[in-house]
């Protein structure tokens, strides 16, 4: 028996999903070890081993896996706790504060006071280098040795681990970074160097700038880590490939992760992406969002025609990462958020427990409320425990954090207290899910919601009221969602090329040059990572432009317009997204080709779960005494067992149904029905 294992490392839990080779799986989780996360990856391994037949010890098991796919958060809190490397970065003289001077537009236009983010790396450690290239890419000035040397001696005693190159248009000619580079490896052993044309050979001096300073900011961190999870799992068995979730929705081996650790800088949110499209798609619904609520966190992202919808240009934390991503948004909204009155004012989130100490009701330390005090208190969780007995539960701290910190000062009961929780955190997701659509010109109505988490499944049919959504799809084993989007996903790399020109005037045969060059580095890198050229595909893409704007749209180019570059094609579909984005078009308008673009993906050996026996609802399991939303009363509601649910069972609210991971609410006037697959499908009924 052969397994692949997808691992999703959050702010609270680990989570693990196994797959064998006969289609069969497992699920595990386990507590996020913060200080060191391959800790509680090799501790979750261990466990998994202990509980699998035919495994006598962790060795044997990794030994039985050929494949680990890992979604990790390493990246995003060095970035969120400005914990990264030490970075010094080398730039053209005359342009050390663009870093900090932006982009010069502002963040809130009507608050003139909103300050910038402080600079990943300082002025003091933002030197100059004498050399110059023309807007076309041509040498003017060579690289000056002399203040690369003066630079690296500066950066040497002030200790820094890892240096960002990046020189005016060096988009169109790499030299002298590579130059540069050379020079910085002789001067300074051992840091991480980034050069921006290796990363973004792409137009936009900011974004180029910023990106390449956040990849060799958290490059160390990703490395340090990578590194010791491999060391430790090659010493306890491991042989198979390790790959890693990036931003995209793909997966690439750990070594390219360490080169490019910025294109991970959302791992984790990307993995409920592919989640969501896969979970949508066997229902046949093109547009849906993800609701990814964990402990820490809730994230949410766009399914649009099938796919989960890419942005190439972001900002995280206020940064600017201008490689492609999934288009996520995350707030500080999940099982964890502390409540607690601000001004007198109730506040949920963003802060969370985490995994350490965690609510007051897992015993672990923690004395402030949170959203699953709250959950526990109204009765939507078993007072026995989560994670099948394995996590006791406090009722008694979570009543008294409550009462403490929010019923006295309001002076209301804790159960009161506990209600108002819970509605102000699914007010609070509700407002993310919909400023995300109306952002991108989308009506909630339209959507089905597919919801993730641990605690997503008691907070999402009351936020999809909220929101006009009328079906909801919970995934069996929502609280291992990411992990599961992770092992669903493709081997992904991103190429981009500058070619400036207007779409009508553009040499066809340059075109497709630039695009069988990007295709040769898109196959080389899919062969390096062992995929057969039958399970290689590329996709080409533009991005075009009006003329004078300053913002572009990709527009994707297929395998024929590549080869023939059938401009007339390309140019209609152009017109036809700006009206889908912006509501008009300028069909007599000149446009502007700025990038050319190619993603190379290779497929991964597919895997969907089995199909469930049909059963028909089984008999409740019992009662408890719940206070349902917008109820002011206590009401004794049924309680099913989920492992007891088969295919087309239904049941009508109120109910709950409980698992091992996680517990689905279903209010008044909806109905569950479990799926083919085991999922639940809920929808309005009135």
């Amino acid at each position: 028996m052969k397994y692949r294992v997808g691992i999703d490392v959050g702010g609270t839990f680990t989570d693990f999903l196994l797959v064998r080779d006969d289609g069969s799986f497992s699920t595990y989780k386990t507590f996020t070890t913060p200080q060191d996360q391959s800790l509680g990856i090799m501790n979750g391994l261990r466990q998994f081993a202990e509980g699998e037949k035919g495994t006598a010890d962790l060795a044997g098991f990794l030994g039985k896996i050929d494949l680990i796919l890992h979604g990790t958060t390493a990246t995003t809190n060095s970035v969120l706790t400005g914990s990264g490397a030490r970075t010094g970065l080398l730039t053209t003289k005359g342009f050390r504060d663009a870093l900090e001077m932006r982009r010069g537009v502002k963040e809130r236009i009507y608050d003139n006071k909103y300050p910038a983010p402080p600079p990943l790396v300082p002025r003091y450690r933002r030197l100059p280098v004498v050399e110059r290239l023309s807007y076309n890419g041509v040498v003017v000035e060579e690289v000056d040795p002399e203040s690369v040397r003066a630079a690296c001696d500066l950066l040497r005693d002030d200790g820094v681990t890892a240096v960002a190159i990046c020189f005016l248009n060096a988009y169109g000619n790499g030299v002298n970074e590579a130059a540069c580079k050379q020079m910085v490896k002789h001067h300074l052993a051992d840091v991480y160097i980034t050069a921006s044309h290796e990363l973004l050979p792409r137009v936009g001096f900011y974004d180029r700038l910023s990106t390449t300073v956040l990849n060799s900011y958290t490059g160390p961190i990703l490395a340090r880590y990578l590194t010791s999870l491999i060391n430790q799992l090659k010493e306890s068995g491991f042989g198979g490939a390790l790959l890693i979730m990036q931003s995209s929705g793909g997966v690439v081996s750990a070594e390219t992760a360490i080169r490019t650790p910025a294109a991970a800088i959302c791992s984790g949110p990307a993995g409920g992406a592919i989640a969501g499209e896969r979970y949508a798609g066997i229902h046949g619904f093109r547009k849906a969002v993800t609701f990814d609520m964990g402990g820490t966190s809730l994230d949410v992202a766009r399914i649009v025609d099938g796919r989960a919808a890419t942005v190439q240009v972001a900002d995280f934390d206020r940064y600017r990462v201008a490689l492609p991503m999934v288009d996520v948004v995350s707030i500080g909204a999940g099982g964890g958020s502390l409540a607690r009155l601000v001004g007198g004012i109730l506040r949920v989130g963003p802060e969370s427990a985490g995994s350490q100490p965690g609510p007051a009701c897992y015993g672990r330390g923690g004395k402030m409320p949170t959203v699953t005090d709250a959950d526990l208190l109204l009765g939507y969780i078993n007072p026995a425990g989560l994670l099948g007995g394995r996590l006791p539960l406090d009722m008694e701290a979570a009543r008294a954090s409550l009462r403490q910190h929010v019923g006295d000062p309001l002076g209301v009961s804790e159960e009161e207290a506990a209600a108002a929780v819970y509605e102000v955190i699914n007010v609070n997701m509700a407002t993310a899910v919909k400023d995300l659509l109306h952002e991108r010109g989308d009506d909630p109505r339209e959507f089905v919601l597919v919801v993730a988490g641990g605690a997503g499944p008691l907070h999402a049919v009351p936020a999809a009221a909220e929101l006009g959504i009328s079906t909801v799809i919970i995934p069996r084993d929502a609280s291992i969602f990411t992990a599961a989007g992770v092992i669903f996903s493709d081997l992904r790399h991103d190429f981009v090329q500058t070619y400036f020109a207007a779409l009508e005037e553009v040499d066809q045969d340059r075109m497709r040059g630039i695009f069988s060059g990007l295709t040769a580095r898109g196959r080389e890198a899919l062969v390096a990572e062992g995929i057969a050229p039958a399970n290689q595909t590329f996709e080409y893409s533009l991005d075009l432009r009006y003329e004078r704007q300053i913002y572009e749209i990709q527009v994707p180019v297929d395998d024929g317009e590549a080869s023939s570059t059938d401009l007339a094609g390309i140019a209609s579909r152009f017109h036809q997204r700006h009206m889908e984005s912006y509501g008009y078009d300028l069909p007599n308008a000149r446009i502007e080709l700025i990038n050319t673009r190619l993603t190379a993906v290779g497929r991964t050996p597919p895997f969907w779960f089995p199909e469930q026996a049909k059963k028909a609802a089984p008999a409740a399991i019992g009662n408890r005494s719940v206070s349902l939303p917008g109820s002011a009363f206590r009401q004794s509601i049924e309680i099913f067992d989920s492992e007891a649910l088969g295919a087309g069972a239904q049941l009508l609210g109120p109910a709950l149904v409980e698992g091992p991971a996680t517990s689905v609410l279903i209010p008044q006037g909806w109905r569950l029905e479990v799926d083919a697959y085991g999922n639940y499908v809920v929808k309005r009924v009135s």
